[in-house]
């Protein structure tokens, strides 16, 4: 009987929290600037802000801590960011943010970052949104037009080791920079990669000389939060690759160039250190039909161009913001 009552006590306080349709807003953090920024930056989407002096250690307290005072989103600072849990899509977005006392300036511009993160409508679609019936009270209608945030700009750096399946097997390394772009809105990114590999040694019936590549890949990507501050990025992506194939051949110099088709499948894993992140990188990479050179008039095998690929390395990211 006592957990049959307390459950009906915590049903009794929802549906009295939401009784009028209003989202709530816990703001975790005893900073008088921060609360009247934060305040008045939400007021024109109606949402109820309520403060706490008692910062959530991790998102996982955070998740409890909203559960009992019934809040949508969920908001406070921890090892200098500011982080916004929205419990109805279980994730939680971190952002640098100045830690003890804030001055108003920096109040303001970090309930701006706020708002941001939160994926409001404009005041306008919440005003006029009806709602319906079976929706949940603490649900904001979304805009279904383009969001009003803009874009959000990634530039990473990346070192892997490669393993090239060909006629034999090639290890290399590669170098590679990418830059990304995201809608405010959605997790999805979507980039563009350029790589560079290092040079092979090619010896056999009769060639002696080198191979090496580089490649131009367009990626897209889709992050999930598997823990704070964690997230898992799987990608896919196709582009081309410029395979270069240099040497002697019988006392004569011997050149190879093609432009192949590549196809990429792989994902990062990163921790997120404020605007930065730092990771590992896995990717799979095929390239269908590839050459195989032979020695001219003796059709003597000496190299294939590897038509599979598995890269494993570590990555460096930098969010630019919007």
């Amino acid at each position: 009987m006592p957990v049959i009552r307390a459950l009906v006590i915590v049903m009794l306080a929802s549906t009295l929290a939401f009784a009028d349709g209003t989202t709530r807003v816990l703001l975790a953090d005893e900073d008088p600037e921060l609360q009247r920024a934060v305040k008045a930056t939400l007021a024109p989407w109606r949402l109820e802000v309520v403060t706490s002096a008692a910062r959530p250690a991790d998102a996982n307290q955070a998740q409890l801590i909203g559960d009992a005072k019934t809040a949508r989103f969920v908001v406070w600072r921890e090892h200098g960011e500011l982080v916004v849990l929205d419990r109805e899509r279980g994730e939680a977005e971190h952002r640098e943010a100045k830690a003890g006392p804030l001055d108003p300036a920096s109040a303001a511009a970090a309930a701006l970052t706020v708002k941001t993160l939160m994926r409001l409508p404009p005041p306008d679609q919440v005003a006029e949104a009806p709602a319906q019936p079976n929706e949940p009270r603490d649900q904001i209608t979304r805009p279904t037009g383009p969001a009003d945030d803009g874009l959000e700009l990634r530039v990473q750096g990346g070192v892997a080791t490669r393993v090239a399946r060909g006629q034999q097997n090639e290890f290399g390394g590669r170098a590679s920079l990418a830059v990304f772009v995201k809608p405010a809105s959605i997790a999805l990114r979507l980039g563009i990669a350029g790589e560079l590999g290092t040079e092979t040694d090619v010896q056999g019936a009769g060639f002696k000389g080198s191979w090496r590549d580089w490649s131009v890949i367009g990626l897209a990507s889709w992050a999930f939060s598997v823990a704070p501050r964690w997230e898992i990025e799987p990608y896919v992506g196709a582009g081309v690759l410029r395979s270069m194939l240099d040497g002697e051949e019988g006392m004569m110099q011997r050149q190879e160039r093609e432009t192949l088709v590549t196809l990429r499948a792989g994902t990062f894993v990163r921790a997120r250190l404020g605007r930065f992140s730092v990771g590992a990188l896995l990717g799979f990479d095929a390239t269908p039909g590839t050459p195989t050179y032979t020695r001219m008039g003796m059709g003597s095998q000496f190299f294939e161009v590897p038509p599979f690929a598995l890269s494993f390395g570590l990555v460096v990211a930098a969010d630019l913001g919007r």
